[in-house]
């Protein structure tokens, strides 16, 4: 397991979040958890991986 802590850009509507969280699916990751806190650019989302299979 891991957790990533991403800062997505507040003009591109996720977009950006979710490229990076296929990004780690694509070498073998499976999220688990998304959380977002914060508003604008304080904004983030804490995010936990497990190995696929695992």
């Amino acid at each position: 397991m891991f957790t990533a802590k991403f800062h997505p850009s507040p003009t591109k509507n996720d977009t950006d979040l979710a490229s990076a969280i296929s990004g780690v699916e694509a070498i073998g990751w499976t999220p688990l958890h998304q959380q977002s806190e914060g508003a604008g650019l304080q904004r983030f989302v804490s995010l936990t991986f497990r190995r696929a299979g695992a």
